[in-house]
C-alpha cells in the first residue's frame, strides 16, 4: 500500500511539472514578456534580458528595445549594450520617442538624444572601440552639433583620468578635424538651431584643451 501511494505521488508530481513545463513554454513563445517581468522582479537581469530579447525580436517595438537595453545593463552586459544601444539610436522610431520624451524634459537638461548616444559612445570606448566612438561622435555632431550634452564632451568628462597619451591624441585630432569642417559653415544648419556656431567653438576648443 505504501509503495502504491509513493508511486501515485511520483507521477501527479511528475504530471504537474510536465503541465507547468508545458505552460512555461507556451509562454515563452506567446508572452516572453511576462516571463521576463518575473525575472526581472527577482533582480535577476541576466535571465529577464534573455527573454527581453525574445520580446524584441518577437515585436521590433523601441519601447520593448528599451526595457531591454535598462535589462542588458542591469545585468552588466556591455557587448549587448552595445548592440542593442546601436539598434536604438538607429531605430525608426527613435527620433519620434526622443521628442515624446523631451516633451517631459525641462529645457537646460540633457535631452533623450543626447543621453542615449552619450551612453553608446562611452559602451563603444568601455569596449575597447575608441575609433568607433569617436566616429559614432562626429556622426551625431554633423547633424545635431556639438551640443551642450554631445557624445564627445560626455565621452570626455566621463573618462579623462581613463585615457591614455595616445587616446587623447587620437580625441583631440577628432576634434581638431571637425572644428575645420566648420570653417566654410553659413552657421544656418539644423546643427546649429540648438546652439550657434560660435558657442560650439568654444565648447570644442575647452573640450581640446581638457585634454591638454
Amino acid at each position: 500500500m505504501k509503495k502504491l501511494v509513493i508511486k501515485t505521488a511520483v507521477i501527479v508530481i511528475c504530471a504537474i511539472v510536465s503541465v507547468l513545463a508545458i505552460v512555461f513554454g507556451i509562454l515563452c513563445s506567446t508572452n516572453p514578456k511576462l516571463i521576463a517581468k518575473g525575472f526581472e522582479s527577482l533582480g535577476s537581469y541576466s535571465a529577464s534580458k534573455y527573454f527581453y530579447e525574445m520580446q524584441y525580436h518577437k515585436t521590433e517595438s523601441v519601447d520593448d528595445l528599451f526595457v531591454l537595453i535598462d535589462n542588458a545593463y542591469g545585468a552588466d552586459d556591455k557587448i549587448s549594450l552595445q548592440n542593442y544601444l546601436g539598434e536604438f539610436i538607429t531605430h525608426d522610431e527613435f527620433v519620434v520617442y526622443c521628442k515624446t520624451r523631451n516633451q517631459t524634459l525641462s529645457p537646460n537638461s540633457m535631452k533623450t538624444e543626447e543621453y542615449y548616444s552619450a551612453f553608446y559612445a562611452t559602451i563603444l570606448f568601455d569596449n575597447g572601440k575608441l575609433d568607433n566612438a569617436l566616429s559614432f561622435c562626429r556622426s551625431y555632431a554633423d547633424v545635431l552639433g556639438y551640443t551642450k550634452f554631445n557624445p564627445f564632451t560626455q565621452l570626455i568628462d566621463s573618462n579623462l583620468n581613463n585615457f591614455s597619451a595616445e587616446q587623447k591624441g587620437k580625441i583631440i585630432t577628432a576634434l581638431q578635424s571637425y572644428l575645420s569642417s566648420m570653417d566654410n559653415d553659413l552657421g544656418t544648419e539644423l546643427k546649429y538651431q540648438q546652439v550657434n556656431r560660435e558657442a560650439q567653438i568654444v565648447s570644442i576648443n575647452q573640450d581640446i584643451n581638457k585634454l591638454g
